[in-house]
Formats: C-alpha cells, sequence, structure tokens
C-alpha cells in the first residue's frame, strides 16, 4: 500500500507545501479519478484510470488549520463495500457525486442510488449541526440492513 503524505514546512517566514506533496498533486491531476467525496469534502475517494486501484485524500491532522496537510493512500480494499459491484467495478452515483449522509451511512446511500432508488428528498435536517439528509422512496428492512452493511451499534 502506498501513502503519501504532504508536509508544512517555514521558509522565508512563510509557510510552503514540501514531502509528498508534489507527487500528491500529479497523481491528482493525471490519473486519479474521482468516485465520490463524504458530505464536508474532507475525504475524497478515487479510482485509478489505469490499474483500476482505489485511493483516498484525506486530512489526518484535523487539529491544524485546513485539517493540515493532506494525505492520500492507496487502498487494499474499497471501504465502502455497497459501492462496487462483485466484479469490483464501480457503480456510479446519479445525480452527484456528493453523498448527503455522513460516512457510516455511506454504504446504504450508494446501494440505494446505486439500486435507482427514486431520491424523495434532499435537504436540511433539523438539527443546527447537521448538514443534509436524504430520503428515499422505499421502506427499508432494519434486520437485513444491520446484518448487510455491518452498521456500527451507534447507528442501529
Amino acid at each position: 500500500m502506498i501513502e503519501l503524505t504532504a508536509t508544512w514546512a517555514r521558509r522565508n517566514d512563510k509557510i510552503v507545501f514540501d514531502g509528498h506533496a508534489v507527487r500528491i498533486n500529479e497523481l491528482l491531476a493525471g490519473p486519479l479519478v474521482e468516485l465520490f467525496r463524504d458530505v464536508c469534502g474532507w475525504r475524497i475517494v478515487y479510482r485509478h484510470r489505469t490499474t483500476g486501484s482505489f485511493w483516498e485524500l484525506d486530512h489526518p491532522q484535523s487539529e491544524l488549520p485546513g485539517g493540515g496537510p493532506r494525505r492520500l493512500r492507496e487502498l487494499d480494499v474499497l471501504p465502502y463495500p455497497a459501492a462496487i459491484d462483485q466484479d469490483t467495478k464501480f457503480i456510479g452515483l446519479a445525480p452527484t457525486n456528493e453523498l448527503a449522509t455522513c460516512e457510516h451511512l455511506w454504504p446504504i446511500e450508494v446501494a440505494a442510488r446505486s439500486a435507482g432508488l427514486r431520491i424523495a428528498t434532499i435537504g436540511g435536517w433539523w438539527e443546527r449541526n447537521s448538514t443534509k439528509c436524504i430520503y428515499f422512496d422505499c421502506v427499508l428492512d432494519h434486520a437485513a440492513h444491520i446484518t448487510l452493511f455491518a452498521l456500527a451499534p451507534f447507528v442501529v
């Protein structure tokens, strides 16, 4: 697994990008194609055009301004299993690549979108700290989804 982390350095009283910043930019501008991102844009998943491998761009130092330097890493497995079919081919997200749910619900949202379920509405949630919510025009089998998606206890 390849992991590239940019660093910040101070030169002549300015903060400059260092480390793997150049290589990260080359990969993002070239062979990597964005598949989807979390609601806030802090985590973006890509697929390599040639190798088919999955990559994730994130900001692991969230305590720093702007999330700190970027990290781009190749993934051994895609941590969002519903986003790919059994042949490990990406299933597109229509109509948008921006997911409306938090990352712990991505597999369910991706599966619903991939299955072509009609989106009843996407909008603001009733809490101030929430970003978006999405409603699909269907009824979900609660027990089946717990098993199928291995949801964390706090989700169920």
